[in-house]
Order: structure tokens, then C-alpha cells, then sequence
């Protein structure tokens, strides 16, 4: 398990609860299957309304005050992007 950053898992959690009912774009995984096959792609897919695993996960800390990572935009982010915080993970 990966801890919540800055202790600010609650506050994520309390933003994802708010969007129970939301869309989950099931088309981006073969956006991800793309872009980890041809990986000089670089593909930016952000659907209106619908969220990816990865992506609802960095919006509700980016909602809750904390940027999991700056280096990408949330649209962008796959679970194994996720893989960096586990270095730190007890």
C-alpha cells in the first residue's frame, strides 16, 4: 500500500467519494497498451467526463492540496506511474 502523501489521504478520499456515479473510461486502456507498445508516442487522451484509474487517483489528491505528479498532467498518469512512490512505502 502506498501511504497517503503529505497525510492528506482523507481529504482524496473524501473528494472521491463525491464522484461516485462518475464515468470510468474503459477506452483508455488501449490508449496506455498504445503508448507502452510504441513508448515514443507519448499519447495525450483525456476524455469530457470520465476518469482513468490513474487519473481519478492524482485528481483527488490534486483536489485534496497535493500534486503527486508535477512532472505529468492527471489525464496522463498510469498506474505505474504509481511504482516511484513505493520506495518510500513501509
Amino acid at each position: 500500500m502506498i501511504p497517503g502523501p503529505e497525510g492528506r489521504g482523507e481529504a482524496a478520499l473524501a473528494w472521491a467519494r463525491t464522484q461516485i456515479g462518475d464515468a470510468f473510461d474503459r477506452f483508455d486502456f488501449l490508449v496506455i497498451l498504445l503508448d507502452r507498445i510504441v513508448a515514443r508516442l507519448k499519447i495525450h487522451y483525456e476524455p469530457f467526463g470520465k476518469y482513468t484509474c490513474g487519473e481519478f487517483v492524482a485528481r483527488a489528491y490534486r483536489e485534496a492540496g497535493v500534486v503527486l505528479f508535477p512532472d505529468l498532467q492527471d489525464a496522463d498518469v498510469e498506474p505505474a506511474d504509481f511504482a516511484r512512490f513505493l520506495s518510500t512505502a513501509k
